[in-house]
């Protein structure tokens, strides 16, 4: 039996979310950062050919892919920091989760 349970994400061509690219599961872990959640999502994608790994960054990949929009059936962790101009150091602004729908571009 696995320790992961999986969360189902779907990749669309537009906003409107009507035209599927693909559907694929991810460990639930994914959801914990919405940094990490893009990343393995930018991954599955050039791993299987569906978009191109034109940079090392994945949000230049996702952005200049046809990828328009992201669902996932978990909410996803965003978290908000900034820098401490006395500490240097970063502060978690805000933590909170946001029911995913990523949509890309105007």
């Amino acid at each position: 039996m696995s320790d992961h349970n999986f969360v189902e994400i779907a990749v669309w061509r537009d906003r409107e979310c009507s035209q599927q690219i693909v559907e694929f599961d991810l460990p639930d872990t994914a959801c914990n950062s919405i940094d990490i959640f893009l990343s393995e999502v930018n991954k599955f994608l050039i791993d299987n050919q569906y978009i191109e790994n034109i940079h090392l960054n994945f949000l230049t990949n996702l952005e200049f892919s046809e990828v328009l929009a992201i669902t996932c059936s978990k909410e996803i962790v965003c978290e908000h920091y900034r820098v401490n101009r006395e500490t240097k150091e970063l502060e978690n602004i805000i933590s909170r989760v946001k029911s995913m729908l990523i949509c890309a571009r105007h």
